[in-house]
């Protein structure tokens, strides 16, 4: 794997890893819009960590 391949290939590990620690922490957060968003579709909140 050539220098160029590997920098993109962490470029875009990294990307996608900010990206799933991002959500995990807004859901783990709680927030009111988030719970918003899972409700308006019909799904329940099975697991709240807060209440």
């Amino acid at each position: 794997m050539s220098k160029r391949n590997k920098v993109i290939y962490w470029i875009a590990t990294l990307w996608l890893a900010l990206g799933m620690t991002a959500t995990g922490i807004v859901q783990l957060i709680g927030t009111k819009k988030e719970s918003a968003m899972i409700a308006h579709p019909g799904y329940k909140r099975v697991v709240s960590v807060n209440q």
